[in-house]
């Protein structure tokens, strides 16, 4: 008896521990560096996102700059991407800091929600301290492009819609 238990219980945490590797999908990481960034000066954002799941997914992306004390500086930016089972895709872009910008503790926030219902957050921490400006700054393309993202013109919502729901258990 006591044999059976104890393969009883290898068996279930065994199938805990898998059930919840293969419920886990989207996973979002992000950086900046330099961690310290001057009045005119430019900084790097490094976005990694990656499908850990089982099957392919839909994910909608928000990006937002964020000051620590007062809130949403710039954002959020929208995008769409496909991910296969396991794929991963990594981009960066180069954001340049206006000489009137306010010095403080800024970070890059980036959300990612997927169509099987999973999540995940990251946050790139940065400070901008004061600097001089010398010559006119320079113009980039936009966060979104950058990251190679689809615009997404979907309107945020919160509630879904009949239909959506309806979808959602037809399966």
């Amino acid at each position: 008896m006591r044999r059976f238990t104890l393969l009883l219980s290898v068996a279930l945490l065994a199938v805990v521990a898998f059930s919840g590797a293969a419920s886990a999908a989207v996973k979002v990481r992000a950086g900046v560096r330099p961690e310290t960034i001057k009045q005119c000066g430019h900084g790097k954002a490094f976005v990694a996102i990656a499908n850990t799941g089982e099957r392919p997914i839909r994910i909608r992306i928000s990006l937002a700059l964020v000051n620590e004390d007062e809130g949403v500086v710039l954002g959020p930016f929208y995008g769409k991407l496909h991910l296969a089972a396991g794929e991963r895709r990594m981009r960066e872009f180069r954001f340049h800091i206006p000489g009137d910008f306010p010095t403080g503790n800024y970070a890059w926030v980036i959300r990612a929600l997927a169509s099987d219902e999973t999540r995940d957050m990251a946050r790139a921490p940065f400070v901008v301290v004061e600097g001089t400006c010398i010559g006119p700054a320079d113009s980039g393309g936009t966060v979104i492009e950058d990251l190679g993202l689809e615009p997404d013109e979907t309107p945020n919502r919160n509630d879904p819609s009949w239909g959506e729901i309806k979808r959602r258990y037809q399966n």
